[in-house]
């Protein structure tokens, strides 16, 4: 009888479950960050501030890579979004 050992689905469901998990702490509610849209500072502060946040939100999963890209990326959307707020009308 031949038998079949397979470690990879275990690992793959453990990797899936971790996106999952990452993805749902990545969108629960952020605080609105309000910062003065004419002082660089604040702006630079209030974007060191929600990336920390990010940072701490995937923390659990900062071995996985996939994760730290998603990190990454929700880094990069709210620091587009609030330069594009800093800027006059």
């Amino acid at each position: 009888m031949l038998e079949v050992k397979s470690t990879g689905i275990g690992h793959l469901e453990t990797y899936l479950k971790e996106l999952q998990d990452a993805a749902a702490a990545l969108h629960l509610n952020f605080p609105v960050p309000e910062f003065d849209a004419a002082d660089e500072k604040s702006l630079q502060e209030t974007i060191a501030r929600m990336e920390a946040l990010v940072d701490e939100r995937v923390a659990p999963w900062k071995n996985n890579q996939t994760v730290r890209g998603m990190g990454e990326e929700t880094k990069r959307r709210f620091r587009d979004e609030m330069l594009k707020k800093s800027k006059p009308a």
